[in-house]
């Protein structure tokens, strides 16, 4: 039944989810359509022609209003559909386990805790798609713009693959001789697990707020805003408390390099840890509600 349950869920969703994910390419596309190909043209009008030509001068102005806007388009879009993402996925969950459609959610003949697991599982999944697709994106726009600013290539080195090449034997050999292979391979590792995991802590943060709301007999969507917004400022002081103690550990590291990199680890891994310990929290607290204290009068 968890498998069904899940297949649905992912069908009732992928709808709304798919025009998110539009909106991410259509970013991308505005990126390169706005943002890239203008400053080549610009790069090419600044070589080619006199400071004092007019004309060339109207056109660069133009073009670099037509940039900054497609800029301010592009970083809002993909900040925007996370909070699109979290508050269509938030909005469902209410909707379908504590007002009247909840009814017909919990008269299925499978567990409670089959339906929330299969409620996560397709929550978590879409915020791990989106924020691929995002990362996947920003990497497309920024390297169309290093292939635009050659000269920036050139300066560092890099004008073919050959040199790409050889520049990243050079970044091994020195990960090596500093001692810093183990900090590189744990710094991949904790930005490939904090994609996967925030979504997690953050979603079951929204959901077990929401869930205390139904507590109240009154006003219970508005108790569950308010507790999902406690929870969330518990959840910062949570990680700053955390990221102070991996810096400090960090701090009594014998070698400077290796005090600049557990820095930057410790700050994932403390947002890792305070994802899990929130979203484990938060999922006990709302199985325990549903399980126990669900009331939809």
């Amino acid at each position: 039944m968890l498998g069904k349950l899940m297949k649905y869920e992912w069908k009732s969703t992928v709808k709304i989810v798919s025009i998110i994910l539009l909106v991410v390419a259509g970013a991308t596309l505005i990126g390169i359509v706005g943002m890239v190909f203008p400053m080549r043209y610009i790069m090419t009008w600044e070589k080619a022609t006199s400071v004092d030509d007019v004309g060339t001068n109207i056109r660069i102005v133009l073009m670099t209003m037509t940039v900054a806007v497609a800029f301010f388009i592009c970083v809002f879009s993909m900040v925007g559909v996370n909070y699109a993402l979290y508050g269509y996925l938030s909005v469902r969950f209410y909707k379908t386990m504590y007002t009247d459609e909840g009814y017909l959610t919990h008269t299925l003949p499978i567990r409670t805790g089959e339906i929330l697991r299969g409620k996560t599982i397709v929550a978590v999944a879409w915020a791990v798609i989106l924020n691929l697709c995002v990362a996947l994106a920003t990497g497309v726009l920024i390297g169309m713009a290093a292939m635009t600013f050659n000269d920036v290539l050139a300066s560092v080195g890099l004008t073919n693959l050959s040199e790409l090449a050889r520049a990243w034997t050079k970044l091994k050999e020195d990960l090596v001789s500093q001692g810093l292979v183990a900090h590189a391979v744990h710094f991949f590792l904790a930005a490939v697990i904090t994609v996967l995991v925030t979504p997690f802590g953050t979603l079951l943060t929204i959901f077990g707020g929401l869930s205390i709301g139904q507590l109240s007999r009154k006003h219970k969507l508005l108790l569950g805003i308010l507790t999902t917004v406690g929870l969330f400022f518990l959840h910062s002081v949570l990680s700053q408390i955390l990221r102070v103690m991996f810096t400090f550990t960090a701090m009594m590291a014998r070698k400077p390099t290796d005090a600049a990199a557990l820095t930057y680890i410790g700050t994932l891994d403390a947002g890792i840890l305070t994802s899990l310990i929130m979203g484990g929290l938060m999922y006990f607290v709302t199985y325990q509600i549903l399980s126990k204290k669900l009331n939809l009068e």
